[in-house]
């Protein structure tokens, strides 16, 4: 038995400026600093917001996908994942938190890049050998400042 998957992707970019805005209500919550230091481990908060228009949906997947770099331009998700050092967190409670992690090994200005990917498999949308589910991606980006560590004891 073979089953396809019809999908429709919706994408959105939200910006995060020092001020720390939260962008278009999808995201109700972020947590990360301004400025960091070289290789250290940096632990940061997103809230997603989890409320649909519509509950008719058999499961629901929610990942944080996270990576840094040096360039400001947007990464999407399809790009994000040919890039070693990815990491993913799961939403495996359903309310939207994601305490997350991330590391820059490079001094200077950098970019923490987000994805928040939405999954949603419909319910009763079986036809045939098909299931129809709905994707969203949110891309969040922020810049960071990177700086050597303070060397004095």
């Amino acid at each position: 038995m073979i089953i396809s998957c019809k999908e429709n992707v919706d994408k959105s970019l939200v910006k995060l400026n020092n001020e720390n805005n939260i962008g278009q209500n999808k995201i109700l919550f972020f947590e990360f600093p301004d400025t960091v230091a070289v290789s250290k481990v940096i632990k940061g908060k997103l809230r997603y917001n989890t409320s649909l228009k519509n509950s008719n949906f058999d499961e629901r997947y929610i990942f944080l996908h996270i990576m840094t770099n040096q360039e400001k331009e947007d990464v999407p998700l399809d790009e994000m994942i040919k890039i070693d050092g990815r990491l993913v967190y799961e939403d495996t409670i359903g309310n939207g938190w994601f305490p997350f992690e991330a590391v820059f090994t490079k001094s200077g200005k950098s970019t923490l890049h987000s994805v928040v990917e939405d999954i949603i498999v419909l319910d009763n949308q079986v036809k045939g050998n098909k299931v129809e589910m709905t994707s969203t991606e949110t891309i969040i980006a922020k810049d960071v400042h990177v700086q050597e560590p303070n060397t004095r004891n």
